[in-house]
């Protein structure tokens, strides 16, 4: 496994998507391999090139401190740290200047099979402590919990979700995958950026060659309710292995994503909390054969 523990000098990731901490580079059960290295030369500094089940606050939302803002004025990316506004309208993709990342430690229990990752901010009218722990709860099996707490004294309000790069056995994505989702999404192809690469029929997602490029699609007919709804399976048919992949936040939304190195399916959960406030939320990661994990 590979993590990354805040460092803005040497850690694995440093640019300003997603979260600095917890990223894993390779999970290995039963001689099967998941997850991986998606975007080669790897460059720490590149905002996409995180690994494993990244994770981001805020995708397309505007972020603490944007919208008063005015250009070469600062704002907070959680799980960052403050960044420079240098564009009009936020972007995800876009390199803001790091001003600062805020204080980071991290705790490892060989003991316990844990990690844990504490984020520290204070910048202006934003101020929170953020608690990632990594635990090996059982064979195959890891939990990522969070805790978000809000010191400051305006609301965070925010999408978060784990983008899962996702391969299985260092194998290419194409006809070899299919994903399983717990709602049916209807009958559809998908044809954003790559069409006639992909369907969606009932509850399965479904890649009908060896892909070239990326893809992408909105989910339809999930329960923005329903917890159950937050998950999805993830199949390779040649390893006979299986992901499943589920978060305790209900989604308020489910996109699909998939390059020629990760498959990601993507349910997104939504948080607000006023000043005083704590969250909590986990996202739970299980890895096996077909038959241990589709039942």
């Amino acid at each position: 496994q590979r993590r990354v523990h805040g460092d803005s000098r040497y850690g694995y990731y440093r640019s300003t998507r997603f979260d600095w901490a917890g990223m894993v580079g390779r999970i290995e059960y039963k001689n099967v391999s998941y997850f991986g290295d998606w975007r080669y030369p790897h460059d720490p500094d590149i905002y996409e090139h995180g690994v494993g089940p990244c994770e981001e606050f805020g995708l397309e939302d505007e972020p603490p401190l944007w919208k008063n803002a005015a250009i070469g004025d600062t704002f907070v990316k959680i799980g960052v740290g403050v960044l420079k506004k240098t564009t009009d309208q936020y972007k995800f993709y876009e390199p803001y200047p790091i001003i600062e990342a805020g204080t980071w430690k991290y705790t490892i229990d060989t003991d316990q099979g844990s990690i844990e990752f504490i984020q520290e901010l204070s910048h202006k009218e934003v101020s929170y402590k953020y608690i990632k722990k990594l635990s090996i709860v059982n064979p195959g099996e890891v939990v990522i919990s969070h805790q978000l707490v809000n010191n400051g004294t305006i609301r965070l309000d925010t999408n978060f979700y784990n983008h899962s790069f996702i391969q299985i056995d260092q194998k290419p994505i194409g006809s070899d995958y299919y994903v399983i989702l717990p709602f049916d999404s209807g009958e559809f192809e998908i044809e954003i950026e790559k069409p006639g690469y992909g369907n969606v029929k009932g509850n399965q997602i479904n890649l009908t060659k060896d892909l070239v490029g990326a893809l992408w699609t909105p989910l339809r007919n999930y329960d923005v309710n329903n917890i159950d709804h937050a998950s999805f399976t993830v199949v390779h048919s040649s390893s006979k292995s299986a992901i499943k992949i589920s978060s305790s936040l209900p989604p308020s939304k489910f996109n699909f994503y998939a390059a020629e190195t990760a498959i990601c399916p993507e349910p997104f959960g939504h948080l607000v909390l006023e000043p005083g406030e704590h969250k909590t939320f986990d996202i739970q990661v299980v890895v096996g054969s077909i038959d241990e994990i589709v039942l």
